[in-house]
């Protein structure tokens, strides 16, 4: 990444995770950070400072921090796996010991967002040892791109059903009027920009992917990732809406935590084949953290017979997404590298798709 020429880097959560290093994981624990290794899960302030200072001794991420600004919000991780709002991880429950209380988890949390402050470049305003900190926010670049770059983690509600990994009907979801992953003061800040957007392309720079995905068995294709806005299927069909309505020209939906590439056509009614597409989602995948290998063959047998609105998948690599902007279409790169293990490894365009100015939805490029 750092050898091309960039205005600018989205990072859109996941900077760190929060739990115990696996043995094959890229980076590794440092015992003398402080933290335990069987701690199960960073809770101090210094637990949080230690974790963000050992992915920081690598090289090649303190190049691209040299080489570039980070325009950068949080999603799940940088606290706790599936957090939502003051709701530790549902997968915490049948553990008596780890799960913890509202007020409990309000100092955790609280101690989190306080290190990812110190460590990520933000214009915010922060009270130490607050629960709370705003990252929501806009960036204007000219009238050719405006970017609301949301926080769909520290305002929502919980996610419905309370499966194990979020993994659960998707009639739960459906059903799920009273749900938001925006709270509604987010939610009003966001569609007011897009009013008054002065811009040709609007984009929404966010945690989690919004198009639908439905499974083949195993699981049922009833199935589907309730920590997403399938989770929130009444809010997704409301902001849609509310984003047609609007008037902003090109909406884009920009996405990442599920450690794999996405591009997806975003509808009004997904289960209506003739429904309009209201914007292009890109959903990025990980740096260095794997999809899962058994699901691979659930989802690319998924996509064609459940989700038809999916243009493009890919778990199994791994990298970035470069954009390319202009006043005539959205240039997307997928940029894979050989290894996540190996610093030498090399990198490829591996896809490239396009949206082109006033026609929503994308094509191969």
């Amino acid at each position: 990444m750092a050898e091309f020429d960039l205005d600018l880097v989205l990072h859109l959560g996941d900077y760190i995770y929060e739990g115990d290093p696996r043995t094959e994981a890229v980076r590794q624990h440092n015992p003398s950070s402080g933290t335990a290794v069987d701690a199960g899960q960073l809770s101090t302030l210094a637990d949080f400072r230690n974790r963000h200072a050992l992915y920081r001794t690598d090289g090649q991420l303190q190049a691209a921090h040299r080489a570039f600004p980070f325009v950068a919000i949080w999603d799940d991780h940088e606290a706790e796996d599936n957090y939502a709002d003051l709701d530790d991880s549902q997968d915490d429950l049948p553990y008596a010991q780890r799960h913890q209380t509202r007020q409990e988890f309000a100092v955790q949390r609280a101690n989190a967002y306080q290190a990812w402050y110190e460590h990520t470049p933000i214009r915010a305003s922060y009270l130490p040892g607050s629960p709370g900190l705003r990252i929501y926010r806009r960036l204007d670049f000219g009238t050719l791109l405006r970017l609301n770059m949301l926080d769909t983690r520290q305002y929502r509600t919980n996610q419905p059903g309370d499966a194990p990994g979020d993994l659960g009907p998707l009639a739960l979801g459906a059903a799920n009027a009273a749900g938001t992953l925006t709270g509604p003061e987010q939610e009003s800040w966001l569609l007011d920009g897009l009013r008054a957007s002065p811009a040709l392309w609007n984009v929404l720079g966010q945690q989690v992917m919004m198009a639908a995905a439905r499974f083949l068995n195993p699981p049922p294709a009833s199935v589907g990732n309730l920590d997403q806005w399938d989770g929130y299927s009444p809010q997704r069909a409301r902001l849609l809406s509310a984003v047609r309505a609007s008037g902003a020209t090109n909406p884009v939906v920009l996405a990442g935590d599920i450690h794999s590439t996405w591009v997806s056509d975003l509808k009004l009614n997904f289960d209506d084949p003739a429904s309009p597409v209201v914007a292009t989602e890109f959903v990025s995948t990980s740096i260095t953290s794997d999809f899962p290998a058994e699901l691979l063959p659930v989802v690319e047998g998924s996509n064609p017979a459940f989700n038809p609105w999916v243009r493009y998948f890919n778990g199994r690599t791994h990298g970035w997404l470069r954009m390319d902007v202009d006043r005539s279409r959205w240039l997307t790169e997928e940029r894979s590298v050989a290894s996540v293990d190996s610093p030498d490894a090399p990198a490829s365009t591996t896809a490239r798709w396009e949206v082109e100015a006033g026609r929503p939805g994308a094509v191969p490029a």
